[in-house]
Formats: structure tokens, C-alpha cells, sequence
């Protein structure tokens, strides 16, 4: 059987970057047949449209040294074999407008490699996700036609789904991310090593032969 994955995501985490790693790490290692749904949560999502300065926001939400963060997350990153470059990442955007994309992409099957785009692109890239011409960059390279996001982007498409959904999960206590629901029952919080979502496979394995 199937093992579904809700992977509870914002687009600009790093943590979910390397979540999600180390969650593909796991499955190609125990062979598990999972399908997996990315779900829209905004880790910022009182940002203007223009965004903030990445290293002065994280020194103000949280204290310390904002590049000291970037940079341990960063070294985390390529531990799992993952490109990230602090210096590119443009700042930190308001994320609406990108999960609108991630909809328009889960609606035709592309969801899990637009989240990869996204990743990429910002992590890795430094694309300004606070500008249209930023996110129909990613969208592009996700798989969908640059004509249609862009109508997509121009019209309110999406955006009250998005927004559902986020509130749906805030509501049934999910406050951070990555976080990873198992078969709807299962909760994994955090980037979790890939021996923790393997053992997470076993147990829903043997669960559901005791309950045949």
C-alpha cells in the first residue's frame, strides 16, 4: 500500500529543503511506495510584498547574527549533498503569490517538481520571489507554461484555496515547518533524519499487517 505524505512546506525554508532531502533519502533507502502532496504554510506571512532584508528580518524576529543563521543552515544544506549559497538569496518575500503557483502546479501533477524549482531557484539561484517576473521564472522551470501562470498570477486564481488550506492546518495545531503527516495520522515535525521517516515506515507497515 501507499503511504501518503502531506508535506506541510513554505517555499523559502530552508529546513523543508533539506527536509524533503533527507524524506527522498529515506524512501529510495527502505523502497516504500509513497504519494506525497506539498501544502501551502507561509512563514512570513504579515511580509509586504516587497519583502525584508534576509539577515537584518531573522535579527530581528529571532536575535543574533542573521548570516550566522544562514550560514549554519547552509552548512546542513550541503551535509546532505545540497547546493545553497547564503550570498545569493535575494531577501525574504512575502510567499502568497508562490503558493498560488504551487496550487496552479499541484492541479496539473507538477507539484513536487515545482517545489524542487523553487528550492532551487531561491536557495541556490538568488530568484527574487518578490517579483512576478521572479515567480514565473520558477514556474517555468517547474513545468508549466509561462503564458498561463502568468494569467494565473494576474487574476485572484488560487489565492482563497491557499489561504483555506494554510488556515486548516494552523487550526489543527501545525505551527512550523517542515512538517511531515503520515496516512493522515502520523505527525513528523522538522528535518528529520532519513533513519527517522524509515522507522516512521516501518511502524505504519507493521500496523497495517496486524490489522489484516
Amino acid at each position: 500500500k501507499k503511504i501518503k505524505i502531506d508535506i506541510v512546506s513554505d517555499v523559502v525554508c530552508p529546513w523543508c529543503y533539506i527536509g524533503q532531502e533527507r524524506l527522498s533519502k529515506a524512501i529510495e533507502s527502505s523502497g516504500v511506495d509513497t504519494e506525497i502532496n506539498w501544502q501551502p504554510f507561509q512563514l512570513h506571512p504579515d511580509l509586504p510584498t516587497a519583502g525584508a532584508d534576509k539577515f537584518k528580518f531573522l535579527e530581528g524576529k529571532f536575535g543574533g547574527s542573521g548570516e550566522a543563521m544562514f550560514k549554519n543552515v547552509e552548512n546542513a544544506a550541503k551535509s546532505e549533498g545540497l547546493a545553497f549559497n547564503t550570498e545569493n538569496v535575494a531577501n525574504i518575500p512575502n510567499t502568497v503569490e508562490s503558493h498560488r503557483i504551487m496550487h496552479l502546479a499541484k492541479s496539473k501533477g507538477l507539484e513536487s517538481e515545482m517545489a524542487l524549482a523553487f528550492f532551487e531557484a531561491y536557495f541556490v539561484n538568488g530568484e527574487d520571489l518578490t517579483t512576478s517576473e521572479g515567480i514565473l521564472n520558477v514556474a517555468v522551470k517547474g513545468g508549466l507554461e509561462r503564458k498561463e501562470a502568468q494569467d494565473y498570477l494576474d487574476s485572484d486564481a488560487g489565492k482563497q484555496e491557499v489561504l483555506g488550506i494554510e488556515q486548516q492546518y494552523k487550526a489543527a495545531g501545525i505551527q512550523s515547518v517542515p512538517s511531515f503527516i503520515l496516512n493522515d495520522k502520523f505527525l513528523i515535525q522538522g528535518a528529520q533524519s532519513p533513519e527517522t521517516f524509515i522507522q516512521a515506515f516501518e511502524q505504519i507497515e507493521k500496523m497495517e499487517s496486524e490489522s489484516v
